[in-house]
This record gives C-alpha cells, sequence and structure tokens, in this order.
C-alpha cells in the first residue's frame, strides 16, 4: 500500500509542477487575494514497516504552526494523493494524522489537532497514528513535506500462569497521561509530549478463571504515563475462592507513546509489592520483569 501512495504522490507533483503556472492561473487563491500561495504534496511515510497496510478511513493535513493557517481531511491516503493541496507561502510545519477522529473515540481540541485525549481512557480504542515534518512554501511551486507517522497510544499486555480455578483478578492501571500533545517533543525528542495531569486510576479488566491456568490481557491501548511521573503502576486485586484477598501493586517503567509492553507474571509468587524492570525486545516493545520483591516499600 505504501509503494503505490507513495507513487501516486509523486506522480501527483511530477504532473503540478510541469504546469504550475497553468494550475495557478485557473486557481484564485483560496485564502484571499492578499496572500500568496503554493502548493503541497505530502509524501506520508510509516515509522514501522507493519503498519503499512493500515486501512485508512481519515486522514488530515494541517498546518502545525501558531498560525494554524489550513487543516484538511481525506477519506483515504489515495484520495489525498490525487489532490495538491493550496497552502499559504512560508514555513511551516505539517501535522499529519490517521484515524483519529471522535467516532474512534478520541477528543481533538486546539487549531490544528493540538491536544488528543480518550473519551474513555479505559476503552482501549484503536491505534491512531501522527507525524509531523518542516515545508518551506514557496509562491506558486509545489513543496514536498513526508510526515513519519508514529503510533500514538501505548500498548499493554500481561500474562499470568498457574492462576487457580474461580479467581477473581482486578487490573488497574494508574498513572496515565490525561491528554497528549502531537506538535510537541517529549524528553526523547520524539513528537508527542504528554500530560502533566493524569487520567485517574482506570480499570482495564476484570477477570475470573473458569478452570486453573494462564489468564491473559492483550494489548490494551492506552495513553502514555504522564510526563510528571517517572513509572507506571499497574494494580492487581485478587479474591480467591478461599484464604484472605491480596492487593498486588506492580511499580512498572513508564510508557512512552506508540511502544508496546508485556509483562508475565506467577500467581504462586505475587506479592503485595513488586519492582518492575524493563528488558528490551525490540525498539518498539519492552518486556516487563520482575528484578525485586519487597512486601513493605516503607
Amino acid at each position: 500500500m505504501r509503494k503505490i501512495f507513495i507513487f501516486a504522490a509523486l506522480a501527483a507533483t511530477i504532473l503540478f509542477a510541469g504546469c504550475s503556472r497553468e494550475f495557478h492561473d485557473l486557481r484564485p487563491s483560496e485564502y484571499g487575494a492578499g496572500t500568496a500561495v503554493g502548493y503541497l504534496s505530502p509524501a506520508l511515510q510509516w515509522e514501522l514497516a507493519d503498519d503499512a497496510g493500515t486501512a485508512i478511513h481519515n486522514l488530515t493535513i494541517a498546518d502545525a504552526s501558531p498560525k494554524a493557517s489550513f487543516s484538511k481531511s481525506f477519506a483515504s491516503a489515495r484520495e489525498m494523493a490525487e489532490q495538491i493541496m493550496q497552502v499559504p507561502v512560508g514555513a511551516c510545519d505539517i501535522l499529519a494524522y490517521i484515524n483519529l477522529t471522535d467516532a474512534d473515540g478520541f477528543n481533538i481540541t486546539g487549531t490544528p489537532a493540538v491536544s488528543v485525549s480518550l473519551k474513555n481512557p479505559a476503552s482501549s480504542p484503536a491505534q491512531a497514528w501522527f507525524g509531523v515534518a518542516h515545508a518551506d512554501i514557496k509562491k506558486d511551486r509545489v513543496s514536498t513535506a513526508s510526515p513519519k507517522l508514529q503510533r500514538l497510544l501505548s500498548s499493554l499486555s500481561v500474562s499470568m500462569s498457574n492462576v487457580p480455578a474461580g479467581t477473581k483478578l482486578a487490573f488497574t492501571l494508574s498513572n496515565v497521561a490525561k491528554s497528549i500533545n502531537l506538535v510537541e517533543k517529549d524528553a526523547n525528542g520524539r513528537f508527542g509530549q504528554p500530560s502533566a495531569d493524569g487520567a485517574g486510576d482506570l480499570a482495564i479488566a476484570n477477570l475470573t478463571t473458569g478452570s486453573s491456568g494462564t489468564i491473559e490481557i492483550n494489548n490494551f491501548t492506552t495513553l502514555p504515563t504522564t510526563s510528571s511521573f517517572a513509572r507506571s503502576i499497574l494494580t492487581i486485586d485478587v479474591t480467591p475462592t478461599s484464604g484472605p484477598a491480596l492487593t498486588c501493586v506492580c511499580d512498572a517503567p513508564k510508557m512512552e507513546a506508540g511502544k508496546s509492553y508485556s509483562l508475565n507474571l506467577n500467581f504462586n509468587t505475587l506479592q503485595s509489592y513488586m519492582y518492575i524492570g524493563s528488558v528490551k525486545i525490540n525498539d518498539w516493545t519492552d518486556g516487563w520483569g520482575l528484578t525485586g520483591e519487597i512486601d513493605n516499600p516503607q
């Protein structure tokens, strides 16, 4: 899909470049007679090769500069590739975002979509993508911009083995950001700065085992850890069929935007407090593993 999309965008750019004067004569400025305009042909890239086949039902291209002079949405990458956008002349940052709409479970505020939050932070919405790239728009010329689309949401998977039959487990995730700023860089220099305020405690799963064995939470997606906390907290409330209940606090590494995390636990070794460390699997997935057990961290 990506090869077809980029080829279409380049083809449109080449075609337009050869007749920009004629095209300009036919199209007056969309921003008023006093505003000089040029033309923009975005060539989107995917940060992860596995995302290149993503089904796109909404694609928005916007000016991420303070002036925020334009924002246009398309129903597909093909529709965008078939058009040349008219935009005001000058240097600007181009924001692109995909499948990030109200219908997808997102709240978008600001012009352009500076701040994004989840309608229901505990609902695990589908993944969305965004990217920012600089462009210098020249009068009556076609300029290109190549935002690299990165994943917006963090993803968490949890597996717990040897769980007795009938056991109830409630999973709560804390220190999750309330929102994320798409055009601001985080501490690692990547676009997507989590807010300092949190979304509260998120009840992400309530499970009851029908028979002894392994329970799993697969790819729960949410916003990353708030910028005001260095760690993420996963709390597991365990209610067995007999014996005392246990609240297990997993003190885990922070979650970053667009990355995946996995945690494997054994029911027989659960403690009231467990310090979880990070074991890198690849650039986009970190394994969380038990590195120490403290019954009373105080």
